[in-house]
C-alpha cells in the first residue's frame, strides 16, 4: 500500500494530471504493486532480472540520472502500466531524484540571493549553533582570546531531544528579533544535524538598510536559547556563493532526520516521550526570492518551449548568430537542454521554420 504522501506527489506531477486517469499502485519494486498491475492487465508485470524497474517499461530518467525507485502507475485511459519517478528527497532512497530536488532548492536560493543583491543592502550567511558541552569557553565574534566559561549549555538540561523539539520555537523568536533589529530583513534557512544529534542553522540573511553587526547576531541568538558560537560571513562580491553551501545540506538532513533525537510532552499523560522528528529541512521568508512553486512552473514552461523548438545548445548558438535570435538559457532550469527565444516580432510558425531549416 503506497503512502498518502507518495500518492499526493504522484497526483501533483507536472506532466501527468487527472485523478480519474492515473492510479498509483505502489513502488515498482514491491510485489504488491506488480500484483495489482497484473490484475488490471492481461499481461504479467514483473521486475527485470538484475535491474531496478519493470520488464518492458521504460524507467523514468531525469536530469541527474535514472530513478532507482520508481512508482508503478496504472493509466486508465491507455489501459497500461507506466513508471513515474519517485521524486524522493532522500538520497538513500533515490540518488537521482534527491539530486534533482537539491538542485531545485539551490536554484531557489540562488535566485533569492541575486534578487537581494540587486536590491542593495547587506547580504551574508550566519551560522547558528546549539549550546556547547559543559565547561566550554564563550565564543565572541571579532574578539579572539581566552574568554570565561560560557554556561549556555544550561538549556540542554532536559536532554537533546527536548531542545531539538523546541528549536523551531527558538528560531521563530530569533527571526522576530532579527526583524526588529534589521527592519525589512529577509532570509533563507537550512537545517543541519550535528554528529551529536543537535540541530544547527545556516541562514542566508539580507538586511536592506541596517548593517549586520556580528555582535548583535550573537546577543540575539543566545537570548533565544542557541549557543554562543554564532558566525557571520558577508557575501562580498559573489552573492550566490552561499546558495550551494546551504542547499547541499537539504538531502543530507532528510537522510539523517531519523537519527535526530526528538522528545515532546504528551498532553494526556504529562510525560516526555520520544517520537519521529517533524522539523523542516529548509524555509525562506516570503519576499526573499521565488517560491518552489514558481520554480517548478518555470521548469514546466522551459520544457514546453523545448518541445516547441527542440534544438541542441550548439545549434542554438549557431541559430542565434545567423538569425539574430536571443538564447536565454544554454541549459534550462533543470539542466535538461536548451531553450530559444526569438525576436518579439517573430511568429511561432517562423520560429518553427527556422528551427526546421537548421
Amino acid at each position: 500500500m503506497v503512502s498518502p504522501s507518495v500518492a499526493r506527489v504522484a497526483e501533483l506531477d507536472d506532466v501527468h494530471s487527472g485523478e480519474s486517469r492515473w492510479q498509483v499502485l505502489g513502488y515498482a519494486n514491491s510485489s504488491q504493486a506488480r500484483y495489482r498491475a497484473s490484475r488490471l492487465t492481461s499481461q504479467l508485470v514483473d521486475v527485470a532480472p538484475g535491474l531496478v524497474g519493470v520488464a518492458g517499461l521504460p524507467r523514468p530518467e531525469g536530469p541527474h540520472g535514472v530513478c532507482s525507485n520508481p512508482l508503478l502507475v496504472w493509466d486508465g485511459q491507455a489501459r497500461a502500466a507506466v513508471l513515474w519517478a519517485c521524486k524522493s528527497h532522500r538520497s538513500k532512497t533515490c540518488v537521482a531524484c534527491a539530486a534533482t530536488y537539491r538542485s531545485r532548492v539551490r536554484r531557489v536560493a540562488t535566485i533569492g540571493c541575486l534578487d537581494r543583491a540587486r536590491a542593495g543592502g547587506h547580504l551574508g550567511m550566519v551560522t547558528i549553533t546549539p549550546p556547547g558541552d559543559p565547561g566550554h569557553r564563550r565564543f565572541i565574534p571579532g574578539r579572539p582570546g581566552r574568554h570565561p566559561v560560557c554556561g549556555c549549555e544550561h538549556v540542554l538540561a532536559e536532554g537533546h531531544g527536548v531542545w531539538n523539539s523546541r528549536a523551531g520555537r527558538r528560531w521563530n523568536a530569533l527571526r522576530t528579533a532579527f526583524a526588529r533589529e534589521f527592519p525589512g530583513m529577509q532570509y533563507f534557512r537550512c537545517v543541519e544535524p550535528q554528529v551529536r544529534g543537535l540541530l544547527h542553522l545556516h541562514v542566508i540573511l539580507w538586511s536592506p538598510d541596517a548593517p549586520v553587526d556580528p555582535l548583535v547576531l550573537h546577543r540575539l541568538a543566545m537570548a533565544a536559547g542557541f549557543g554562543c558560537n554564532v558566525r557571520w560571513d558577508p557575501a562580498g562580491d559573489d552573492p550566490t556563493r552561499f546558495a550551494g553551501y546551504a542547499s547541499k545540506y537539504v538531502t543530507k538532513t532528510v537522510d539523517d532526520r531519523g537519527d535526530v533525537p526528538w522528545t515532546v510532552l504528551d498532553e494526556l499523560t504529562g510525560e516526555l516521550v520520544d517520537c519521529a522528528p517533524t522539523f523542516k529541512t529548509w524555509s525562506q521568508s516570503q519576499r526573499f526570492g521565488c517560491r518552489m512553486r514558481d520554480h517548478l512552473d518555470a521548469v514546466k514552461a522551459a520544457r514546453q518551449r523545448r518541445a516547441l523548438a527542440p534544438i541542441s545548445v550548439a545549434g542554438m548558438a549557431l541559430l542565434s548568430m545567423v538569425l539574430g535570435a536571443v538564447v536565454i538559457e544554454a541549459a534550462d532550469v533543470d539542466g535538461e537542454g536548451g531553450c530559444l527565444t526569438a525576436p518579439p516580432d517573430w511568429s511561432q510558425d517562423r520560429l518553427l521554420e527556422a528551427v526546421t531549416a537548421s
